[in-house]
C-alpha cells in the first residue's frame, strides 16, 4: 500500500507540476493578449487622429483647388466625412452642409472630383505624373481651354497625362492616337 501511495504521490506531483507550467504558459499569454489589446486601442485611436487630419487637409486643399478651377466662389465651405469619406460642401446660396453628390450637377460634379483628384495627388506626395482622363467632358471649347489653362497652372506633377477627345492648347504636347479598322495607332 505504501509504494501504491508513493507511485500515487508521484504522479498527483506530476500533474500538478503540468498544470502549474499550464498555468504559467496560460498567464503569459493572457498579458500578451492583453498587452496586444492595449496596443490595438493606441494604433485605433492614431488611425482615426491621422484619418481625421488627412480629410481635413484634403477638404481644404480640395475647396482651394476647386476655386481655383472653377474661377469662382460658390461654395462656402467643403468636409470630407473620415469614416466614409463623403464629400458634403456648404454652398453659399444655401448655407447648409449637403452631400455633393445628391446636392451639385452633373459639370459641378465633375469639377469637384478632379478638384479632389488633384487634392489626393498632392497628398500623396510627389508624383511623376497626374492621368486624368475626359477632365473637359461637357465643356465648350472656351472652357475647356481655360480649365486646362488652370489644371496645368497648379503644378500638382511633374506630368499631367489627359485623355481627350478635343483639340488642346498649342503648349501641350499632344500624343493623336486614332483607330484603323480593329487596331489603334499613334497619328504622326
Amino acid at each position: 500500500d505504501l509504494r501504491d501511495g508513493a507511485a500515487e504521490l508521484q504522479r498527483v506531483d506530476r500533474e500538478r507540476s503540468e498544470a502549474a507550467d499550464r498555468h504559467r504558459r496560460l498567464s503569459r499569454e493572457v498579458e500578451e493578449a492583453t498587452r496586444l489589446r492595449t496596443l490595438a486601442k493606441a494604433f485605433k485611436a492614431v488611425q482615426q487622429g491621422l484619418r481625421e487630419e488627412a480629410t481635413t487637409a484634403m477638404a481644404a486643399r480640395t475647396l482651394g483647388l476647386h476655386r481655383h478651377l472653377s474661377g469662382g466662389d460658390e461654395l462656402e465651405a467643403l468636409t470630407i466625412d473620415p469614416a466614409r469619406y463623403t464629400v458634403l460642401v456648404t454652398p453659399r446660396d444655401m448655407g447648409i452642409s449637403v452631400p455633393a453628390s445628391s446636392h451639385q450637377g452633373g459639370g459641378h460634379r465633375l469639377l469637384l472630383g478632379l478638384a479632389l483628384r488633384l487634392a489626393l495627388a498632392e497628398q500623396i506626395g510627389p508624383v511623376p505624373f497626374v492621368l486624368l482622363d475626359e477632365p473637359t467632358y461637357g465643356l465648350d471649347a472656351a472652357r475647356r481651354e481655360a480649365l486646362l489653362s488652370r489644371i496645368s497652372s497648379l503644378g500638382v506633377a511633374e506630368q499631367l497625362v489627359v485623355i481627350t477627345h478635343h483639340e488642346v492648347p498649342t503648349e501641350a504636347h499632344p500624343i493623336r492616337v486614332v483607330r484603323d479598322g480593329t487596331r489603334s495607332r499613334i497619328a504622326p
